[in-house]
């Protein structure tokens, strides 16, 4: 077996050097399920790569399974040293994903209904589901569950309401609107 590889395998598992270990140890602590960091993956790739070892020996000896082993040191000779980064989960495409478009009419359609998930979705042509996801993706609460039926609310002492052609109910305490409503003159 060659020294190199056999000095970073005793550097890194016996921790030889302090400082090296004391790097490896916290970078295992940032995920606990990795078997190997980085530089482990790197020194295992080396191992089987450009030393020459059996990939069953070099899963055994950095404790991962041989098709771990396997799937390491073909990055390492793919990709080089870059390889040996962790990629991201997240998918590269999202061929079902909803639009941009129906995203930004669900939004507006709340803001100018103000109603929930079911009626969006039926008015924008898309599931309850749906209509609740892209909600939350934009932040917006949900609808305080409300008094049914007319309302009467006192307008201020000295407002002139031919000035106004809709009044706004808004709530102090959860600093929301809770709805708007056209004025019209009583007549009767």
């Amino acid at each position: 077996m060659p020294s190199r590889c056999l000095n970073e395998v005793r550097t890194f598992w016996l921790g030889g050097d302090c400082d090296i270990y004391r790097r490896v140890q916290k970078a295992l602590v940032s995920h606990r399920n990795a078997p190997l960091t980085p530089t482990g993956r790197l020194r295992l790739a080396r191992c089987v790569v450009d030393d020459g070892w059996p990939l069953c020996r070099a899963a055994e000896r950095f404790q991962v399974s041989h098709t771990t082993a396997a799937r390491w040191a073909g990055r390492y000779q793919l990709h080089g040293h870059a390889g040996m980064e962790d990629r991201s989960s997240s998918p590269h495409h999202q061929p079902r994903r909803t639009s941009a478009a129906v995203e930004e009419k669900v939004v507006r359609l709340r803001c100018e209904h103000r109603t929930g998930p079911l009626r969006l979705a039926a008015r924008a042509g898309v599931a309850a589901s749906t209509a609740h996801r892209i909600l939350k993706h934009h932040d917006l609460p949900p609808l305080l569950k409300g008094n049914l039926g007319n309302q009467n609310y006192t307008v201020p002492a000295g407002t002139d309401l031919a000035k106004f052609r809709s009044a706004v109910i808004w709530c102090e305490r959860f600093s929301v609107s809770f709805g708007a409503a056209g004025l019209a003159p009583v007549t009767g």
